[in-house]
């Protein structure tokens, strides 16, 4: 009995761990994460050579990671004994001030931004029309002040200086959204609970491309003004932080003849039962998609224009109905052709290339511009 006693915790832990061990290898892995809004790791292929180099152990890891039993669970649990303990960040999310939460990036492959650079400047000497890039600063840049003392994240504006300085060396116009969104950093053009700006953020530098074309920008309120409450986005499912406040999404009803995506027609610019879901940022133009052909209903629209973007254009994009009549979206991830026959079979009054910092810094798909 005294035995038993002495070793009983310790008999319950290898049978609850060794249980946990079952469960985790025999349930199926998920191949989607609803709440974090992307792609979870799948088990790795096993080979001698990425044994030997050390891949395959990295991404075993994160598949374990991605795929443990319980995860979102664990994720709680850590959250909540973090704050307790006043610990800033969780889960690669840090604290900020006003209940605002921000991605960590301590450090950016430079490698990685120059080859994008060069993508761009390659496409914009292939088809030598009005190509304009913008690369917006995360959240914590624009809203530094929101940013806990002592967060180690790394200073943006030298790379985006570099960023725009090769690009107008290519004869690209650089769409700089920095001083617009610092401008107006105490209102609400990023959300606290997710990675993306919002409508107003994107109308703020709308406003600016509108500058930079030398357009006079239409005026919105004519347009349906909408909203949807209690909205958490990807990186409060990240940390899932227990004091975080929910957000609220809101979107103009711009008028549009049709959109087409991959494969699909509609009338309705948005999809508006994805605003109700847990990936409700989605619901802007129906979410990601490889090509998204709109025609606009607004009565000054003219001419065409094709926006080249990551996920922040998706609430940029309905801005863009308003002065011009048709508008072609191109996500380079999903993208179901190449960018040369699109280009060959289309005629673009204007091209923009819009990317959030985060993704211009380490997206791989730049490179099918120049395809």
């Amino acid at each position: 009995m005294t035995a038993f006693k002495k070793y009983f915790l310790v008999v319950l832990f290898a049978v609850l761990l060794l249980g946990i061990s079952i469960i985790d290898v025999l349930k199926p892995a998920s191949e989607f994460s609803a709440s974090e809004n992307r792609n979870l790791a799948k088990l790795p292929a096993f080979s001698w050579s990425s044994l030997v180099n050390g891949d395959f152990a990295m991404d075993y890891e994160e598949y374990v990671n991605d795929q443990f039993v319980g995860r979102n669970f664990w994720i709680n649990a850590k959250s909540v004994g973090e704050s307790v303990l006043g610990k800033l960040e969780n889960n690669g999310i840090i604290y900020g001030k006003d209940h605002y939460l921000f991605e960590k990036l301590t450090s950016v492959d430079m490698q990685r931004v120059r080859r994008n650079i060069k993508s761009v400047a390659e496409f914009a000497e292939l088809y030598s029309t009005n190509i304009s890039l913008a690369v917006i600063p995360s959240s914590y840049s624009v809203l530094s002040h929101r940013m806990p003392y002592g967060a180690d994240n790394i200073d943006q504006n030298p790379i985006l200086d570099e960023i725009f300085s090769d690009a107008k060396k290519a004869g690209i116009s650089v769409l700089d959204s920095r001083s617009i969104l610092k401008e107006n950093s105490d209102k609400y053009i990023f959300y606290k609970t997710d990675h993306h700006w919002t409508t107003l953020g994107a109308e703020l530098v709308f406003s600016e491309y509108m500058n930079l074309l030398a357009f006079t920008p239409s005026d919105f309120s004519v347009y349906g003004y909408k909203s949807v409450s209690d909205f958490y986005g990807t990186s409060f499912y990240k940390c899932k932080l227990f004091s975080a406040t929910a957000d609220t999404i809101n979107y103009y009803d711009i008028p549009v003849q049709s959109i087409e995506f991959d494969g699909e027609t509609s009338d309705s610019l948005h999809d508006v039962e994805k605003f109700n879901t847990t990936d409700a940022y989605s619901g802007f133009i129906h979410g990601n998609n490889g090509i998204t052909r709109i025609v606009s209903d607004c009565p000054d629209a003219e001419g065409s224009c094709l926006l080249v973007k990551d996920s922040y254009g998706n609430s940029f994009a309905p801005f863009l109905l308003t002065e011009f009549k048709e508008v072609v979206v191109v996500d380079l991830r999903y993208i179901p052709q190449k960018m040369s026959e699109l280009m060959s079979s289309n005629h673009f009054d204007q091209v923009l290339i819009l990317y959030s910092f985060s993704n211009f810094s380490n997206d791989i798909n730049l490179s099918k511009l120049t395809f």
